[in-house]
């Protein structure tokens, strides 16, 4: 009678064990990861632009500059 207590015990100990290494594996690891390959992704779009010319940092920034300045005419403009 208690060896089948202990033996039902231990078997639904180790469906919950089971259960809860599933979650582990696919819910919390997933999620993990996730947010290191969204991190590195991200990186590596804000890392291309970075091509260390000057000149090409100036026309980005008169690029820019001059759609800023073309969005605040037209807001002038239209009020």
């Amino acid at each position: 009678m208690i060896d089948g207590v202990v033996n039902a015990a231990a078997w639904a100990a180790r469906q919950i064990a089971s259960a809860v290494g599933i979650n582990e594996r696919f819910v919390v690891d997933g999620a993990v990861n996730g947010a290191a390959s969204l991190a590195q992704g991200l990186g590596a779009a804000v890392r291309a632009p970075q091509t260390g010319r000057i000149r090409m940092y100036v026309t980005m920034l008169m690029a820019a500059l001059a759609v800023g300045l073309a969005g605040a005419v037209v807001m002038a403009v239209w009020r």
